[in-house]
């Protein structure tokens, strides 16, 4: 299992990946076998994002897909249904940047009250996480807050980012690690994520001595083939063969509109398994498209053109 996903990784996941990629669950048993429900859901509040990140596809599926915000109705009924299913991490994010919705407070707070047990976080550029917004996420009972730092200098970031400013990021960071300073407990835990590219992890490790926080690191990944990771210093070390990969087994994505998609990969929005408007979710986590996809995982097998079929990241998980 990739590092960065292992963290996250609980006992119940462990269990049920291991079966799978033992082969000890078959084709034929997955109606039976498969979770009952997705251990862990992204929920795309709104779909805008106030970067245009080099690496990020982004810039361009917006301008060529319908974009928006997730009716208030869709994420209530959304987390009555999450209440008291088992699911351990709600991340609201998705293609995005959550910041940018000023109700992320009253859904995490919303998340909370339904089921306390729940793990809520964002996954942000961090340029909107001022101490003031970092303390109000922290009083609607936030658990967690990654911030995606692509460069480690003014001049990198300005041009990664497409015009977000580093000295905005510095001051946020700043602002939080005094918050934190004073009691920490009563936050959210807050990471700096890097890619993990070779010559960028030492420039990493001392962005995060320097600014006072955790370091982790995300494989590269071509993201079902929308990213050329050839252009990049070094491309990701592939494993010898894929394994069934994870997401369509423990993982939900909602967009705004109510679309459960395949994965977090599908900026196109190519596989659709059904609507929150129309279905439950725990109906579209059964559906027959994504027992379908799943099948293929544990034949190791996908048809030509399809997202799973262009994606590494099985390649990475035990390279």
């Amino acid at each position: 299992m990739i590092p960065f996903d292992q963290r996250t990784e609980s006992p119940r996941e462990r269990d049920f990946l291991r079966a799978l990629r033992e082969g000890r669950v078959k084709p034929g048993d997955l109606s039976s076998a498969c979770l009952p429900f997705p251990l862990k859901i992204q929920i795309q509040t709104q779909s805008l994002c106030n970067g245009a990140c080099a690496f990020c596809p982004w810039t361009k599926t917006s301008l060529s897909l319908p974009q928006g915000r997730m009716e208030e109705g869709i994420f209530y009924g959304l987390a009555r249904q999450i209440a008291g299913r088992g699911v351990e991490r709600v991340g609201l994010f998705l293609m995005n940047e959550p910041l940018l919705d000023p109700r992320l407070e009253d859904f995490t707070a919303v998340l909370k009250k339904k089921d306390p047990s729940l793990q809520v976080l964002v996954y942000t550029n961090g340029i909107l996480l001022d101490g003031k917004r970092f303390e109000s996420l922290a009083r609607a009972g936030m658990d967690e807050i990654d911030i995606s730092i692509p460069a480690f200098e003014a001049d990198g970031y300005h041009r990664v980012t497409g015009g977000l400013s580093f000295a905005r990021l510095l001051a946020n960071l700043e602002e939080i690690r005094s918050l934190l300073s004073g009691n920490g407990d009563s936050f959210p835990r807050v990471h700096l994520v890097s890619l993990d590219i070779p010559g960028r992890r030492d420039l990493a490790e001392a962005f995060g001595e320097k600014t006072g926080f955790p370091v982790l690191f995300k494989p590269l990944t071509n993201r079902a083939g929308l990213v050329d990771t050839k252009l990049f210093p070094s491309a990701p070390e592939k494993g010898p063969r894929p394994v069934p990969c994870q997401r369509p087994f423990v993982k939900a994505y909602i967009l705004f509109n109510g679309d459960v998609l395949l994965c977090n990969c599908d900026w196109k929005r190519t596989t659709v398994a059904g609507n929150l408007l129309e279905d439950p979710l725990e109906r579209i986590w059964k559906s027959s498209i994504l027992m379908e996809i799943r099948k293929n995982h544990i034949l190791g097998s996908h048809p030509p053109d399809s997202l799973c079929a262009k994606c590494d990241y099985p390649f990475l998980v035990e390279s």
